[in-house]
């Protein structure tokens, strides 16, 4: 065996070509980013101007020039600066800008991980640095190009002619791709910077001031105990959101929307991101920290009205922008909650809308998160509700209260009239499926026609419209004893306790209960029984002594004699001497009815409710609120 030879580790790594330009993608193929990533780095060179200038030479080549009038660098600053990839300006230089000059002038960097100074790759694969220190008037020039293998970047030391500035740096490049569009260029460079008067732009000697931005939306001015102020609300667009307040033509602090101890808007809500406001003042210099960062501490509670005042026009305003645009923003929440609108009711349609309504006027910075969860509320809750109650006291009236029915109805609300409308829609509908159905030899009968009756019991008359009728113990045990469990004509179909399946027809068996006067045992007080023939059947006195048998049967075994019970026994004909029973001294009701029966009565009795409750429906408001949501009516 051959000892293995030792090697030495391999140092450093390689890079391939264009390495900066694939990691770094969006800023350098995108000059409007390019430009202002390195306007930026002047800001946070403590400058207080940057001349852009974009010419075309005598070649038609056309050169750009950024230039600021900030701190500079020495050449040891630059070149470790430079040379460090992802340079952490934090880390080594702080989050406060330093200015060229003494001065307790605040400003916080916008640097953080130092690939800005790439930008100007954008436009070719290399370019010039020249700067001046303020601190020590050095003054050098390099050329730096895009390398590869073991060099990233390749520096070149040039000379190039003494710059006149006192200090500051100077970037040239000429453009070989990429050629700049001059027409928005300073618009959007001073949207993003405006809100520091002392930090001003020009680009090929011009500059843009806060009157002349296009994004100005509003101005205005206010006056709180003495101290004036004008308002500038601007699209913040380009600009860094929040309130900038200007004392004297000089900044305080950083944009923010936090006003003394409270905040007024979240910049992860939609004004919260839209709108910057400058607040410009010659007022309040008592107010302010010696370094420009802020308001003392100890001023805030004095300060109070005039946040007040700023907050509540500033809330007004976006109260203002809600309204005008409520109708997008409806259809953008109603097209969120599209499904679960569909399968609601016009009650929680035009409660969904009111929300809605209420949460911007009310609320109008609220984050859509916020009002997400308000609406979200709105429908789930609504799903809870119903009109059965309502409708149950409107259908237990005869023929002469209804024709007084106006006079109730001048008594309820909108939302009531909604209930109403939603159920006896829902009812009609019920009627339709139930005539469509009974009509099908081949309709399943325990699958689709018996649940669908057992659960529209006002089908057969007012005073069984209650969810009072419910499947209870002592009814599931009568029910087998009655129809002898083991015997060929009964099953049993799951999760349905009221539901008995013979051969011939289903039966349901549903009932209320009643407590005695020490209110301790519960007792069944009135039971519904429920048959439906199967198939073309015809009823014949033979199937209503049946069902008669059942009914006195489960009488018997109840233990309260004042028990009642009324059976329905349902097909699709009946013959002439089948007619209804009453035994048991009244205690004990038998019905025959056919299916066409039961579904004219209910029609009768519902188109009449519904005629009535349109009349007063036509009497509200002519609203397009109500007009969008109920366009049946």
């Amino acid at each position: 065996m051959t000892k293995k030879q030792q090697t030495n580790p391999l140092q450093g790594i390689l890079f391939e070509d264009n390495y900066l330009l694939r990691i770094h993608r969006q800023l350098t193929s995108s000059p409007d980013i390019a430009i202002a990533e390195l306007v930026a780095n002047a800001w946070d060179a403590g400058a207080s101007r940057v001349d852009i200038d974009i010419n075309t030479d005598e070649q038609k080549q056309e050169w750009i020039s950024i230039q600021d009038d900030g701190i500079g660098m020495t050449r040891q600053e630059f070149q470790k600066s430079w040379r460090t990839l992802a340079y952490n300006r934090v880390k080594h230089q702080g989050v406060q800008v330093v200015f060229p000059t003494k001065s307790n002038m605040y400003r916080a960097a916008y640097g953080r991980n130092g690939i800005g100074r790439h930008g100007l790759f954008c436009f070719a694969d290399s370019y010039v640095v020249r700067s001046k220190s303020s601190k020590t008037s050095e003054e050098f020039s390099y050329r730096i190009s895009l390398g590869s293998g073991e060099n990233l970047l390749v520096f070149e030391e040039i000379d190039l002619e003494q710059s006149h500035n006192i200090h500051g740096t100077q970037l040239i490049v000429k453009v070989e791709k990429n050629r700049i569009g001059r027409k928005n260029i300073l618009q959007s460079l001073t949207r993003r910077f405006l809100y520091d008067p002392q930090f001003t732009i020009f680009v090929n000697g011009e500059s843009v001031s806060l009157e002349d931005l296009k994004n100005c939306l509003e101005k205005s001015k206010i006056e709180v105990g003495g101290i004036s102020l004008e308002l500038n609300i601007l699209t913040a667009r380009g600009m860094e959101p929040g309130i900038a307040f200007w004392q004297s033509g000089r900044l305080v602090g950083s944009p923010s929307w936090i006003l003394g101890n409270e905040s007024i808007a979240d910049k992860r809500t939609k004004n919260g991101k839209d709108y910057s406001v400058i607040i410009k003042t010659d007022d309040l210099t008592d107010y302010i920290k010696e370094d420009w960062s802020g308001f003392r501490a100890e001023k805030i509670d004095e300060l109070k009205p005039v946040f007040d005042a700023i907050e509540s026009y500033f809330i007004e305003y976006c109260r203002k922008i809600n309204k005008e645009n409520y109708d997008t923003i409806k259809e953008e929440c109603k097209k969120e909650f599209s499904e679960d609108l569909r399968n609601s009711s016009t009650l929680v349609k035009l409660e969904f809308e009111e929300a809605l309504r209420e949460v911007q006027e009310t609320y109008p910075n609220a984050s859509k998160a916020t009002i997400k969860a308000v609406l979200n509320t709105v429908v789930q809750l609504g799903k809870k509700r119903g009109g059965t109650e309502l409708l149950q006291q409107i259908s237990n009236m005869d023929d002469k209260n209804i024709e007084n029915l106006n006079t109730i109805l001048r008594d309820w609300t909108v939302q009531e009239v909604c209930v109403v409308l939603d159920e006896i829609d829902r009812r009609i509908r019920t009627i339709d499926a139930i005539a469509k159905l009974s009509q099908d030899k081949n309709t399943p009968e325990l699958q689709a026609l018996h649940p669908l009756i057992t659960e529209a019991r006002w089908v057969f008359g007012p005073e069984f419209d209650s969810p009072e009728y419910t499947s209870n113990s002592w009814l599931a045990t009568t029910a087998k004893q009655l129809f002898k469990t083991g015997s060929n004509n009964l099953t049993a179909p799951k999760n349905r306790a009221d539901l008995v399946v013979l051969a011939d027809s289903t039966i349901s068996i549903t009932g209320t209960l009643h407590f005695d006067l020490d209110g301790t045992t519960a007792l069944t007080d009135r039971v519904l029984l429920i048959e439906l023939k199967k198939g073309e059947s015809t009823i014949t006195r033979q199937e209503r002594n049946q069902i008669t048998g059942y009914a006195e049967d489960i009488y018997d075994m109840s233990p309260r004699k004042e028990m009642s019970i009324t059976a329905f026994l349902v097909g699709y004909h009946a013959v002439p001497n089948a007619g209804d029973n009453i035994l048991r001294d009244g205690k004990v009701k038998i019905h025959i009815r056919t299916f066409s029966h039961i579904v004219d009565t209910a029609t009768k009795r519902l188109f009449k409710l519904r005629e009535r409750l349109r009349e007063h429906y036509d009497k509200l408001p002519d609203d397009e609120l109500y007009r969008d949501i109920l366009p049946g009516f």
